[in-house]
């Protein structure tokens, strides 16, 4: 005879107002395990990482999920009372009920920085946490400008922002598209506080297809959202990460990361990045795409913590024998407030052409400007992080443009873990110069500057002594038995080398740059045909 069971689950119901984990917060003195159902007559918070099976929360209280909680409901929500999820600038309560159909009474508080009258002010990208908001719900707490409030949407077709009016306060907010949010100047804790129903199904941002534009995005989820393959639980499931093979494939190439304002100034987020790998609840940020503008949220993204997210939380990264790397990001700053950064990594995994994932286009904003071009196979692309190998640290020149408005631009250390052995230059062909680039290098133009081809990047365990440069032509030295020679982007040249005597002792053909090694420190003469015409130089190795 066979005798079949079936499992209840023990239904727990709060006595008292009072925390989540606490015994007298609940009839029967016993906190609720993860198998029960909860039913929450009274004001209940949850602060720490819990689970329940079923939720009700009655009709005039509230569950609040405070900044270091993690609830997880694995089957029916009804929610006649409020569930609200808490937030703060550094972290944020999370709420996952993937099976919940219904769930109408949510509120999701996100921190939003202050108006505080400088320029310019320091937005924040916000993703919207909740179906069904209104402007009006939130431009209360908004700064204001005459009819404009401080939100704002983003015209991906003049890549430009567009505020909001007082007069579009019934307007509504679509979850999955980000905004840019300001907080009014005085008063209020800055927490903007969205509220209506929870998305439980897989979202798409349904805007037309174009192609080669910044799309904006949000997380459309009261928790945090796995974003790269190296976030914790990533790879358990189909499309559990937002970089998975669909909507990466829709990303251009040379745009491999998330854009998103980290407070200062807009930085980038490899989709292979493993130290920043999370959003949080009211998180937006900016992606390039490469000819769709459709891209998918699904619950399986969903994950718990109570970290910060992207905005500030960059480690850099070590080295080894077996996998070196080394980085060095600079802060751009001008007169005008403009923050920018510019970085330049080595590793073993790199090359000097295109690396998708590694080298990273720049996000265009601000008056000023700097950004890097590819070493190899230049793309048009200008770049704001650029991945290089680590062999050629001393062997690299990097072309770098620049943009200022205000004619001076100040670079400082952001991000330094080269060997203490490399020095970095800045080389000037207008001025002949070369400049070593210290903390809180200074680019003085004395006017409104904008080009390419004038400052190159070098990277070297040696001094760089200058020798004499042609306009178009420019020779330096390396090592103690180097002279690097380059030129023109593709073209090509024919480098003879002569002792004083006139005997030919080097000869290199070569296409836009090259190294002549193995010179002695006797007076040589070099002499470079190319198209342009010919150059003749005399030069000694000291």
């Amino acid at each position: 005879m066979f005798v079949s069971f079936t499992a209840f689950s023990q239904t727990i119901t709060s006595a008292s107002s009072g925390n989540w984990t606490d015994g007298s917060t609940w009839v029967g003195g016993n906190a609720p395990a993860s198998g029960n159902d909860v039913v929450i007559a009274h004001n209940v918070t949850c602060n720490s990482v819990k689970t329940a099976n079923s939720l009700t929360v009655n009709a005039g209280v509230t569950l609040t999920v405070d900044t270091s909680g993690n609830l997880t409901i694995t089957n029916a929500v009804t929610d006649n009372g409020t569930i609200l999820v808490k937030g703060s600038e550094n972290s944020s309560g999370s709420f996952i009920a993937k099976t919940a159909t219904d769930v109408s009474n949510l509120s999701v508080q996100v921190f939003v920085p202050r108006s505080d009258g400088s320029t310019p002010d320091n937005w924040k990208l916000v993703g919207i946490p909740v179906n069904g908001e209104q402007v009006g719900d939130v431009d209360d707490n908004l700064a204001t400008n005459g009819s404009k409030v401080g939100i704002g949407k983003w015209d991906h077709e003049s890549n430009s922002w567009d505020l909001y009016t007082t007069s579009q306060s019934l307007s509504y907010l679509p979850s999955n598209v980000g905004y840019e949010m300001l907080y009014k100047a005085s008063g209020g804790d800055q927490l903007v506080t969205f509220s209506g129903s929870m998305i439980t199904t897989t979202t798409r941002d349904s805007r037309e297809s174009v192609t080669n534009t910044w799309q904006l995005l949000g997380n459309p989820y009261p928790s945090y959202v796995r974003m790269s393959s190296q976030a914790t639980g990533a790879g358990s499931a189909s499309n559990d990460y937002f970089f998975d093979t669909d909507n990466l494939n829709k990303v251009n190439a040379s745009y491999q990361a998330f854009y998103g304002f980290d407070g200062n100034a807009y930085d980038t987020y490899a989709y292979n990045n493993s130290d920043v790998t999370l959003l949080m609840p009211g998180d937006a940020f900016f992606v390039y795409s490469g000819g769709f503008s459709t891209y998918t949220f699904n619950e399986a993204m969903q994950v718990h913590s109570s970290d910060q997210g992207f905005r500030g939380n960059v480690v850099p990264g070590g080295s080894d024998d077996d996998n070196r790397n080394a980085e060095i990001k600079f802060t751009m700053s001008d007169n005008y407030g403009t923050l920018k950064y510019l970085t330049m990594k080595f590793g073993d995994d790199f090359s000097l052409s295109l690396d998708p994932g590694g080298d990273l286009g720049a996000f265009p904003y601000g008056e000023s400007d700097i950004y890097s071009k590819l070493v190899e196979k230049d793309n048009g692309v200008n770049f704001t992080v650029q991945a290089l190998p680590y062999e050629s640290i001393v062997d690299v020149t990097i072309p770098i443009g620049i943009k200022s408005d205000s004619g001076l631009m100040k670079l400082d250390y952001n991000i330094n873990t080269l060997p203490e052995y490399i020095d970095m230059y800045l080389e000037d062909t207008k001025e002949n110069t070369f400049k070593k680039i210290t903390d809180g290098f200074e680019i003085n133009f004395d006017e409104a500057y904008e080009g390419l081809g004038r400052f190159y990047l070098h990277f070297t365990d040696q001094l760089i002594p200058e020798l004499p440069t042609d306009d178009n032509l420019r020779i330096y030295k390396g090592l103690d038995s180097d002279v690097m020679v380059m030129g023109s982007v593709g073209k090509n040249y024919s480098a003879k080398v002569y002792d004083y005597s006139g005997r030919l002792i080097k000869e290199v053909n070569f296409n836009h740059k090259t190294k002549i090694n193995d010179l002695d420190s006797k007076m040589k003469i070099l002499r470079i045909e190319s198209e342009e015409g010919l150059t003749i130089k005399k030069f000694k190795l000291n």
